[in-house]
Order: structure tokens, then C-alpha cells, then sequence
């Protein structure tokens, strides 16, 4: 399952902090750095550490 941790926007842009849970119970955590422009995604970044 994914939990998101944190939500912080700015302007145009939006940084989403998650994590997400495997079925053993292990976890890897993640960003996204996303931009919008017109209603839609124009940009977008993704980083995990596991």
C-alpha cells in the first residue's frame, strides 16, 4: 500500500513525500517533484531509496 507522508505546493509546483509497504513488511520511501501548467503535468521527478 502507499502512504503519503507529506504534500507541500508552491505556485505551479508540488512535492509529495510517500511510502510504500511490500508484503513483507519491508518499506521503500519515495518523492515526487511535479510542475503543472494548464490543469495537467508538465514535469515531473521521481526518487526512491529503498
Amino acid at each position: 500500500r502507499f502512504d503519503i507522508e507529506e504534500t507541500f505546493v508552491a505556485g505551479d509546483r508540488a512535492t509529495i513525500r510517500w511510502r510504500y509497504w511490500m508484503a513483507d513488511g519491508n518499506s521503500l520511501r519515495g518523492v515526487n517533484l511535479m510542475r503543472v501548467a494548464d490543469g495537467q503535468i508538465v514535469e515531473a521527478m521521481g526518487y526512491v531509496k529503498g
